[in-house]
């Protein structure tokens, strides 16, 4: 039975590809059998709702997003799917929690390659149902190397200055790193919750971050296509493209 929270009047939303219904419907059958609040387009919205303004408050009134990945959500739908994840996504809000869960072998997109996901391909589910149970309940998460979910709820409170511009993690979901309305770059254990630094060497808008393999250099994205290579380390510019 999975431990759940009574902050939110449901545990879990299924953002899915409607082509994937019937993987869907099954998997929440068995969430709710296993005592998890599922939010579910086809049980709440009804003849007469607005589709968008139910979705939105069905987001609004759930506390894990669960994204369902496939070939069917990376094609017609992905923009209004991805556009739902952003709340979820952010390393700063301790009260939710975002789970990409993969239903086929389509290369994940963009920026959720950086989470880690669980594997819902049919050979893997009965082993990897355990694992999304805990994730979607509040029980203590595993951080191991293992553990498919993206980062500790109990460790992922940090004092974040306001708004969050742009955000990223690094490989192993232990660190993030963060652009803010104040224009600092912060560099944020996820396990403690601490901010271990502040990059002073750039104080301009940042619209996205990335990473390099190594983690000792990072790519920011700002306004007018500008984007800048930072030695992490050092705080120190790199250059400019």
């Amino acid at each position: 039975m999975a431990i759940v929270s009574n902050d939110f009047q449901f545990d879990v939303f299924l953002s899915h590809s409607s082509k994937d219904k019937a993987v869907v419907r099954e998997l929440a059958a068995r969430l709710k059998k296993d005592g998890v609040r599922v939010w579910l387009d086809e049980e709440q919205i009804k003849p007469g709702d607005s589709i968008p303004a139910k979705i939105e408050e069905g987001l609004e009134h759930s506390r894990v997003l669960v994204l369902c990945m496939s070939a069917n959500a990376f094609g017609s739908d992905w923009a209004q799917l991805e556009a739902g994840t952003f709340r979820f996504r952010d390393p700063l809000n301790k009260e939710r929690r975002f789970i990409p869960l993969r239903l086929d072998d389509t290369p994940i997109k963009g920026s959720l390659a950086q989470f880690l996901y669980i594997n819902w391909l049919p050979a893997d589910r009965e082993q990897e149902y355990a694992k999304l149970l805990e994730a979607c309940g509040e029980s203590k998460i595993s951080n191991a190397p293992d553990g498919n979910v993206p980062f500790k709820n109990e460790s992922s409170r940090v004092d974040c200055y306001g708004p969050v511009m742009a955000f990223a993690f690094n490989s192993s979901l232990t660190m993030a790193l963060t652009a803010t309305w104040d224009n600092f770059l912060r560099l944020w254990s996820v396990t403690t919750g601490k901010c271990l630094k502040v990059l002073k060497s750039h104080r301009k808008p940042v619209t996205k971050i990335e990473w390099s393999s190594d983690e000792l250099r990072i790519l920011v994205w700002g306004p007018k296509q500008m984007v800048r290579l930072i030695d992490l380390q050092n705080d120190k510019i790199i250059s400019d493209f």
